[in-house]
């Protein structure tokens, strides 16, 4: 297995060392806080150290009344975002779409970011062309 998988309480990681990617996967039901996303940066800058890298965020099981305004505007801003060069946000839905178009638009992400609604079409837009990362992404459609 050439990808590495970390559980925190709210979010599951998968990073392809390879391809230099992250794919996150929000847990269903999780209400995510402040000191959650502080451990996803925490263990994605351990994982990337100092390396440019790639990112999937799998959204489609968030509820948004499990996520704060605060949370929201960290994630937009954080000083890691400046190795994450493209940032793919995976939605499903009119509620995610309005929410993620209010990401990008006020919130404006510090790297290049815009949603999708299949992990293959994200991968095509971060310009990833590996089949193992195709195989085991496509167990998340």
């Amino acid at each position: 297995m050439s990808y590495q998988i970390i559980d925190t309480r709210t979010v599951s990681i998968l990073y392809f060392k390879k391809t230099k990617l992250f794919f996150y996967t929000i847990k269903p039901n999780s209400e995510v806080g402040f000191s959650d996303i502080e451990e996803v940066f925490r263990v994605t800058k351990e994982l990337a150290g100092n390396d440019d890298v790639y990112s999937i965020t799998d959204i489609r099981n968030l509820g948004f009344e499990h996520l704060s305004k605060e949370v929201t505007e960290y994630t937009a801003r954080n000083p890691f975002i400046k190795q994450q060069l493209k940032n793919a946000i995976i939605i499903e839905g009119i509620g995610q779409k309005i929410f993620g178009n209010f990401y990008l638009n006020v919130l404006r992400p510090a790297r290049q970011t815009k949603l999708f609604n299949t992990p293959e079409s994200a991968l095509k837009w971060l310009g990833v062309n590996d089949q193992e990362v195709l195989n085991v992404l496509s167990k998340y459609n």
